[in-house]
């Protein structure tokens, strides 16, 4: 939704219950994930990276840059940051505290790697491109994992990610893709699973 409304696009929004998936969605969905696009020619387009670069060309938003080099420093730390989402969800999702604070250390060490790249105030100058796209998922859940447990607080130590995402969560379009209460709702559901960091919810 972040380049929806970066954008500016109107659009209309189902929201999928992962744990309940309908059957017309996995109709549309071979991998089960969210977001799936459907264009207005009907064409159902899946997987986040894909959804954005298309909006991004069918638009020409300038999210990502003419030049076939600064193309491709741009997929490159875009692929980056939207990996860095399977470590997010280990960190929340795992049932024994050493595991999911072995995962932070390592993602912090992963992020390590970004800081030297941040141009500020985003990743790529003051121009949002896909990058800031696929970093604001994970950063907004770490986020809500910080306010959990400080101690998870993965921006510890890297000034510039820190100021990249504070200013990520400035942006309108960003307040405007978390839904509201997302947050709580990400509390009662690791807290129903079982979680580790689930546990600490209610302390």
């Amino acid at each position: 939704m972040v380049v929806l409304n970066e954008i500016g696009i109107q659009y209309d929004l189902e929201n999928i219950d992962l744990q309940n998936r309908p059957d017309w969605f996995l109709d549309i969905s071979p991998t089960g994930k969210v977001p799936v696009l459907q264009t207005p020619e009907k064409v159902n387009i899946f997987e986040s990276a894909i959804i954005n670069e298309y909006l991004n060309e069918v638009h020409e938003s300038g999210m990502m840059p003419g030049n076939p080099v600064e193309r491709a420093y741009i997929r490159m730390w875009r692929d980056f940051m939207a990996e860095t989402y399977a470590d997010v969800y280990m960190i929340y999702s795992s049932t024994n505290e050493g595991d999911a604070r072995k995962t932070a250390k390592s993602l912090q060490k992963r992020l390590l790697r970004a800081e030297s790249e941040i141009d500020g105030p985003l990743f790529n100058g003051g121009r949002f491109s896909l990058v800031d796209a696929a970093a604001t998922p994970a950063f907004t859940r770490l986020d809500w994992i910080s306010g959990i447990d400080e101690s998870l607080d993965i921006f510890t130590g890297l000034p510039k990610a820190k100021e990249w995402k504070n200013n990520l969560f400035a942006r309108e379009s960003v307040q405007k893709s978390i839904l509201p209460d997302l947050g709580n709702i990400f509390k009662r559901r690791i807290e129903e699973n079982g979680t580790w960091l689930g546990s600490l919810v209610s302390d």
